[in-house]
């Protein structure tokens, strides 16, 4: 298999696109032949593949996040999300364009790699220069292993664009994987509650507001509501505070926002290693 592996690159036109050395381990970076992917291998000590990634654009998010490593050899990669060293990667798809779905996948190297994370972030924020806004480490609660900070788009696309009613969503280390702690970290849902609440007294005295302006702080307002667990003062708030066909609007919505909170669970997954066959959340693969 190793043998096979190793010829498989050989024979392929041109070289890869890059590689990297880093503990041990090797990244290979490789634009598929018929240029319409790109494939990107993570090669153990003996040269066995842990894991390979495929997509139309696939890289390693560099740590201070200067610039993007879909094209050009990356920099500084080694995170140290666990307080146990520099000793973790993200590698990470994107479909291309404006909008389109970005997956990250974090990866412990060390004598035997695991996957900590396989997050499906869904819609991109902006393009692949803007990653930081969808993937933040942060050492949330002081006790050296970083939470991450993104954002999530459930409601993209319901009646507005696709930065309509987003939601926060932070992720935190716990029995060896990252999981979904949102609901937790009352510091960044109050921060958030406290946004929405002065975009929409910004609304008031606007005639220039488009259309679906307060269904949408109000229905952003409502499922930070559930995530805070406090759905009757938020609903009081929203009645107080939205024109009365709105309110109605965002209370109709009740079933449908806890339908689609509830799903944030459904962003996080697992990805087996060592299977010698290219993954993709998104695209047909293509070995």
């Amino acid at each position: 298999m190793i043998t096979a592996f190793i010829a498989g690159l050989a024979i392929q036109p041109g070289k890869p696109n890059w590689t990297l050395k880093v503990k041990g381990y090797k990244l290979v970076h490789w634009t598929n032949p018929d240029g319409d992917r790109q494939t990107m291998y993570l090669l153990d000590q003996k040269k066995r593949i842990v894991f390979a990634l495929q997509d139309y654009h696939v890289g390693v998010i560099e740590v201070k996040r200067e610039e993007s490593s879909y094209w050009d050899p990356p920099k500084n990669i080694l995170f140290n999300l666990l307080g146990e060293g520099s000793n973790d990667i993200v590698m990470t798809e994107w479909t291309g364009g404006a909008h389109a779905s970005v997956a990250y996948y974090v990866f412990k190297l060390g004598s035997h790699p695991k996957c900590l994370l396989a997050y499906n972030k869904k819609n991109i924020f902006g393009s692949d220069e803007d990653l930081i806004h969808d993937f933040q480490p942060s050492d949330l609660n002081g006790d050296a292993r970083k939470g991450i900070l993104s954002f999530y788009d459930g409601f993209a696309y319901y009646h507005w664009n696709a930065y309509g009613a987003m939601l926060p969503y932070v992720m935190e280390y716990r029995n060896g994987n990252y999981r979904n702690a949102t609901t937790k970290y009352k510091s960044v849902l109050r921060q958030w509650i406290d946004e929405a609440q002065d975009n929409l007294a910004d609304l008031k005295p606007r005639r220039d507001r488009w259309e679906n302006a307060y269904k949408e702080v109000g229905l952003r307002l409502y499922g930070l509501g559930i995530l805070n667990r406090s759905v009757a003062s938020t609903t009081k708030y929203l009645r107080h505070e939205l024109p009365r066909e709105d309110f109605r609007w965002v209370i109709a919505q009740r079933a449908y926002i806890r339908r689609v909170v509830a799903q944030m669970d459904g962003r996080i997954h697992t990805v087996p290693l060592y299977r010698n066959k290219p993954f993709s959340m998104y695209v047909p693969l293509k070995d």
